[in-house]
């Protein structure tokens, strides 16, 4: 089972350069190498396809520590050789899985020079045999194959001839006799010319015929979910990317089984990673996961970049697996730049509506948005509108009129009209914004796009084109300034009165003042905000 390891490897160094704790130490020499995993998965393949002989073939698992390390060094080795103090010259880093056999208890294969550079004394026929690890956790590997002389000069003792249909048929007899297998880890890499090899220690034994050890999987009848951590958005790069996410993978041992029982008889393996995000609170939304073609991949994992996320974005995250049996569960849900804020029930959905169109400030984002609203706060709503209906960015004005603000939003807001000052150099951040001062801000937002050559000086000059609804019963207290606003945003139903036909201008008792009866709250100014990018954009 070998994998498109080359293109699924550049895909991951496309989406970024990935930074790997596989294994707590400074110095490669510094790496333990841990003792395998019995190798009591195999399978005996008697007259392997109809070819005329048996293969014993075994199935590794290998090492978390060691698929996570090679994957580090495979990404970017002269990154991995620097930061593990390698002055890196000749050949790469190796780690392999080497096989031992010991054949009806007469000896083992090993001799010392396994140990030496290189390690190699002939073929797996001639009693030594070694598997690449790489970035695969679960691979098959031809351990005895009866094809080859050598292979039946080794396994004479084990093996018997027949003859089939005028030819000479090798069968391994495991009946009567058995085979022991070991291995162990072995790492080679070259620093300062020298080779360096590292051994580590022998797992325990496995026997194959009889009194076979072997292990087959139970038959999958589902597929447990993953488990993800470590989630984070990460920056784009270079010019031209935008963000993807960052998690990490943790696969369940019964998935690991599943994929064994699949492999060990010849099946479908489990194929596919899927992943969904949700972006500020938005419905789901399928993304591509690096190597997704390759599920069982453990460790770090990338989305790929998309357009919906920034490094401010609210995003949630959750994968799942698919394979011959449909889908597991869902695994956990991450979320990251989570906001919270206070809104009242009949609010929460077009609230939401805001957010997900990005139009909520910063300085809202945790706020309780059933307070009043500032003129500072409602400034910012402003110039998010703006930005979000005219597809460009608001910048500030050169000159700072005010004595009492500087606040970026406030000078944005003031910069493309939206805004004025309570005086030549006031603006009075702070104070209290009413619903008719709230309709109007925001209509001179949709003035600004929708009318070339509008200013807040020359507002005059300009009219909107609406069809008048019926007049509001307080109509007569409506502000002239502010009519116009008023009931073009009634027209274009992006701001409701507050019941029995009232639309409460402004407060006009010193009851009402203290009731703030006619103030705008946050959440009024962040629903009209969200119409209007809905309505008339």
């Amino acid at each position: 089972m070998k994998k498109l390891l080359c293109s699924l490897l550049a895909l991951t160094m496309c989406l970024s350069v990935m930074t790997f704790t596989a294994v707590a130490a400074d110095t490669l020499k510094d790496v333990e190498l841990p003792k395998p995993a019995t190798p009591n998965y195999f399978v005996v393949n008697q007259d392997f396809a109809g070819q005329g002989f048996d293969m014993i073939t075994v199935f590794s698992l290998f090492d978390d520590s060691l698929v996570q390390l090679y994957t580090e060094y495979n990404i970017d080795s002269e990154a991995f050789f620097e930061k593990y103090g390698v002055v890196h010259e000749g050949y790469g880093l190796y780690l392999n899985l080497q096989y031992d056999v010991n054949v009806d208890g007469k000896g083992w294969q090993y001799i010392p020079a396994w140990d030496e550079v290189d390690g190699y004394t002939g073929s797996y026929a001639e009693g030594y045999d070694y598997n690449a690890v790489d970035t695969d956790k679960v691979d098959e590997h031809t351990l005895a194959d009866l094809y080859w002389e050598e292979a039946r000069t080794l396994y004479k003792d084990v093996i018997y001839s027949a003859e089939q249909d005028g030819a000479t048929v090798y069968h391994f007899d495991l009946e009567n006799h058995s085979i022991q297998i070991r291995c162990r880890y072995q790492m080679q890499y070259t620093h300062n010319y020298e080779t360096v090899i590292k051994n580590g220690e022998w797992s325990d034994i496995a026997v194959v015929g009889k009194g076979s050890t072997q292990i087959v999987p139970v038959q999958p009848t589902s597929y447990e979910a993953p488990v993800i951590s470590n989630m984070k958005i990460v920056p784009p790069v270079m010019d031209g990317e935008q963000a993807h996410v960052y998690f990490e993978l943790d696969t369940p041992d019964s998935v690991w089984d599943a994929d064994m029982y699949y492999q060990m008889n010849g099946e479908s393996t489990l194929g596919e990673l899927q992943a969904e995000i949700s972006v500020n609170g938005g419905d789901w939304i399928e993304v591509y996961v690096g190597n997704s073609h390759w599920p069982l991949y453990e460790g770090d994992r990338q989305t790929s970049t998309t357009e919906a996320i920034t490094q401010e974005s609210d995003i949630k995250l959750r994968v799942r697996y698919g394979g011959p049996l449909g889908y597991s569960a869902w695994s956990n849900v991450l979320e990251v730049n989570s906001k919270k804020w206070v809104t009242s029930p009949w609010a929460e959905g077009e609230v939401q509506k805001a957010y997900e169109f990005g139009l909520i400030p910063d300085c809202l984002l945790d706020a309780d948005l059933t307070a009043d609203i500032t003129r500072a706060e409602f400034a910012a709503v402003a110039v998010k509108v703006y930005e979000a209906l005219s597809d460009e960015t608001a910048t500030l004005i050169a000159n700072n009129p005010f004595t009492d603000c500087n606040d970026v939003e406030v000078l944005k807001a003031y910069n493309i009209g939206a805004v004025n000052g309570t005086s030549a150099t006031t603006y009075d951040p702070d104070a209290l914004l009413n619903r008719e001062q709230a309709a109007t801000m925001l209509t001179r937002v949709y003035k600004k796009i929708a009318l070339p050559g509008w200013t807040l000086a020359t507002d005059s000059q300009f009219t909107l084109a609406y069809e008048k609804p019926a007049a509001f019963a307080d109509d007569a207290q409506i502000s002239s300034w502010a009519k116009d606003s008023v009931y073009f945003m009634a027209a274009n139903k992006l701001i409701n009165g507050v019941g029995d036909n009232l639309f409460a201008p402004k407060n006009t008792t010193p009851a009402e003042e203290a009731l703030g009866y006619a103030n705008a709250t946050r959440e009024q100014a962040l629903i009209i905000a969200a119409r209007m990018v809905e309505n008339l954009k």
